[in-house]
């Protein structure tokens, strides 16, 4: 993926400035049956949760921590790190855990978030678990369904695959001119999955979040950005 433009940068920081209820009521003028989808349904743990809104593109991973038994962990955690640490553009970590709550360690702690920070991540999400919570970097965010305080037999099982956090579908094959935003805030994660979302519906997404505060023309929005 190519390097993000000066304007797409601009409209990414201006997303930041709003709550995730806005987010999503000005998703739905879009699409009304973001009603019931595209974000998680069940309440999560908040990392940092004085952290302002995160905005990222989604990298994705489906991991386990109870099969001890794997003769490519090595390989595939690798395979991992290689693909999280290529792009320099906005990143947000989704893992999903197939173990989901009867999971038995925790992927972040620390160390990873360490490493992932490092890679450009500005946070991650997860249906599995974290630990190491005083520990962790202040300026890293991650929502998790769970808190352990081991890591199992902690595994790569997937990457760059198709992951579902609580019923939220996050997909791939995204691109700037077919964007695909995890956006999450404190406790709350709405995601955009749209085939034909241009940098030109993304524009206008973000004019009907700033008419609400103020009036303004589309035309004379543009000229702001």
């Amino acid at each position: 993926m190519k390097p993000l433009t000066k304007t797409e940068n601009k409209i990414i920081e201006y997303i930041r400035n709003y709550d995730t209820p806005t987010i999503s009521n000005s998703l739905e003028l879009l699409d009304s049956s973001l009603r019931s989808k595209g974000h998680t349904q069940k309440t999560m743990h908040c990392l940092n949760p004085k952290l302002k809104p995160v905005i990222g593109f989604a990298k994705t991973a489906i991991i386990t921590s109870t099969k001890k038994k794997n003769t490519n962990i090595i390989k595939n955690r690798d395979k991992y790190y290689e693909y999280m640490f290529d792009g320099k553009f906005p990143k947000i970590c989704v893992i999903e855990d197939k173990d989901k709550s009867n999971t038995i360690g925790a992927w972040w702690g620390e160390l990873n978030a360490s490493i992932h920070l490092n890679f450009g991540f500005k946070g991650a999400i997860t249906n599995g678990a974290m630990r190491d919570i005083q520990e962790i970097d202040k300026k890293f965010q991650i929502l998790s369904g769970e808190i352990r305080v081991g890591h199992g037999y902690n595994q790569i099982h997937k990457i760059n695959c198709e992951v579902n956090i609580f019923n939220m579908k996050v997909k791939l094959n995204f691109h700037i001119k077919y964007i695909y935003f995890a956006i999450y805030f404190m406790n709350l994660i709405v995601s955009m999955t749209y085939p034909n979302f241009t940098t030109k519906y993304l524009e206008f997404f973000i004019y009907l979040l700033y008419v609400s505060h103020s009036s303004i023309s589309y035309s004379s929005f543009k000229t702001k950005i």
